[in-house]
């Protein structure tokens, strides 16, 4: 027989997570209206109930999440029966996008036929069962994996803890199959900010946990004022990928209540879409959050973050051009002053200095030059011919300073005016006048070429 529709919805502002994403509580809400609305077909529904005493209750799931639904999304769910037992119906559910026909979540529903009152397993009657699998389907959800898991709950932490009120009610009279998952994504939420995962992480570095597969088994049922208390251990840490074991315990008893083995992904979304991104860990020395049997206890810090990405191979730069050294001004072998000389203090110079052409012959009027061509390291000499009255030789002399060269020419240089000011410029004329050395001063030395 084909699928029967059994849900159509909307995805609501307040059904959403941080991620933007349909919470996954309000995914199992909506199984669950699902299931109803199947056992209603098959006619075990809530008229059943009150009539014999007797009714399904749900006692496991395997959900598998494929694709996002987020605010506004418009969904349905069509529903089948995948196989009949003595006293269990395993349902088939698919939750469809509604608008392009996507499956974005497949459900395997395992419901007992059970006595109300005493909670005991019923057997189901031939005609229920022929009824059940007159709706039977060809269910092609992906397999379940069955992986190793604790025998008990040393090393396990606590996470959630909590009160069951009467709004958590379902038609049966125990908690419905939505607040399970609330408690256990409030146990998630403590379970991973214990390793460096925290709200305050995910909302600065954009990241998040994206939850892709669901185990949930439900061994007992919790009444209005139950105390519940989950307890959480970290399994396994892939690339990108965690797997974690919640167990909810009634207080009042010490029963387990229920298990949800929730595998999830690091998510990315600061790129406008979400994908997966690595995990690196660090173990912190000497506090392990583990299990004891059948699985590997694992370190209990770790620290979240992107893979390492691959090294990138670096530009070579070409050699950079060597430094001319300058000669500090009135520094060693700066020529001083005849004032100074004579009065033996500095203060005697002016304050400032005057750029002027010192030692200008006819055999400098080629000099070699580096010159770097492009794309070519380093340089190479090339001779350049130059004027004598476009390009002088400088040396910083002090101001007003008698001392200069016979052939000195006060003109312009190609490294700014000379004798720009009327004191420099009266310099400049007593060095036409003036002879080549002062009194006790020493001629200054030919600049070498460079």
């Amino acid at each position: 027989m084909s699928w029967l529709e059994t849900y159509r919805g909307f995805v609501y502002r307040w059904e959403v997570d941080h991620n933007d994403h349909l919470t996954v509580a309000y995914y199992l809400a909506r199984v669950a209206d699902a299931g109803l609305g199947l056992l209603e077909a098959l006619g075990l529904g809530p008229a059943y109930m009150k009539r014999s005493g007797r009714g399904c209750v749900t006692s496991d799931c395997y959900v598998r999440y494929q694709r996002e639904l987020r605010v506004g999304d418009i969904l349905h769910i069509e529903s089948g029966v995948i196989r009949a037992e003595r006293d269990t119906l395993v349902l088939g559910h698919k939750v469809f996008n509604s608008e392009n026909g996507e499956v974005c979540t497949t459900v395997e529903q395992s419901v007992r036929h059970v006595d109300l009152k005493r909670r005991a397993a019923a057997r189901l009657t031939p005609a229920q069962r022929r009824v059940a699998e007159g709706r039977h389907v060809q269910w092609d959800g992906p397999p379940r994996e069955q992986r190793p898991r604790p025998r008990g709950l040393a090393g396990f932490r606590q996470t959630a803890r909590g009160t069951v009120e009467p709004s958590e009610l379902d038609v049966f009279g125990q908690s419905g199959l939505a607040h399970y998952i609330h408690r256990f994504s409030a146990a998630n939420g403590h379970a991973i900010a214990a390793f460096g995962m925290t709200p305050g992480y995910q909302r600065e570095q954009r990241r998040g946990f994206s939850t892709f597969e669901f185990q949930l088994a439900i061994g007992g049922a919790l009444c209005p004022g139950d105390p519940v208390r989950v307890q959480s251990a970290l399994l396994h840490v892939g690339t990108s990928s965690l797997r974690l074991l919640h167990v909810m315990s009634n207080e009042r008893n010490g029963e387990r209540v229920a298990t949800l083995e929730q595998l999830g992904v690091h998510l990315d979304s600061s790129a406008g879409c979400a994908r997966a991104t690595g995990l690196t860990g660090k173990a912190a020395a000497g506090d392990r959050w583990g299990v004891s049997g059948g699985a590997a206890p694992l370190p209990l810090t770790f620290t979240i973050g992107q893979a390492p990405a691959a090294p990138s191979r670096r530009r070579r730069r070409p050699p950079r051009r060597p430094r001319r050294r300058r000669r500090p001004a009135g520094g060693a072998g700066s020529p001083t002053s005849p004032t100074a000389s004579a009065t033996g203090s500095p203060s005697a110079v002016g304050p400032t200095s005057v750029i002027m052409p010192v030692g200008l012959t006819d055999s400098s009027l080629i000099r070699r030059t580096r010159v770097t061509s492009r794309g070519e390291p380093g340089g190479r000499l090339k001779p350049r011919a130059f004027s004598a009255r476009a390009s002088v030789s400088m040396r910083t002399a002090p101001f007003c300073s008698r001392w200069a060269s016979s052939r000195t020419r006060s003109t312009i240089s190609s490294w700014g005016a000379v004798c720009a000011s009327p004191a420099g410029a009266a310099c400049a004329g007593s060095w036409r006048r003036g002879s080549a050395t002062a009194a006790g001063a020493r001629p200054p030395r030919r600049p070498r070429r460079p």
